[in-house]
């Protein structure tokens, strides 16, 4: 399912949504990938949901403004540094602070 599927008033609520995360940020110090990123957020958010609820029969007007309320909490928190570590644990990626046995050979990715 894609953003322009969702009805209008889905939409809308997503764009709400939105502002109100961009009202609440230093603009001078957001870049556009920041802005980009929470842009792709609140669409994958919406769209996901929205896609899940209509299979599930729920209503769907309660789900989009229960997805605007944890989206409006949640999309501009950074993860820690612990949670980035686990999250390369947890995929089979290095630790920064781990050397690869491989390290100082080009032909060899540390994190492949």
């Amino acid at each position: 399912m894609e953003f322009k599927d969702l009805p209008p008033s889905i939409q809308e609520i997503a764009a709400h949504t939105l502002r109100h995360r961009l009202n609440e940020l230093e603009l001078e110090s957001v870049t556009k990938k920041d802005t980009d990123n929470m842009a792709r957020n609140v669409r994958d958010a919406f769209t996901g949901l929205y896609f899940c609820a209509s299979i599930n029969k729920h209503d769907s007007e309660s789900m989009a403004n229960k997805i605007a309320e944890t989206t409006a909490q949640n999309i501009n928190t950074k993860p820690t540094e612990e949670e980035i570590d686990q999250f390369a644990h947890d995929a089979g990626l290095k630790n920064k602070k781990e050397k690869s046995p491989y390290a100082g050979n080009m032909f060899v990715y540390d994190n492949l």
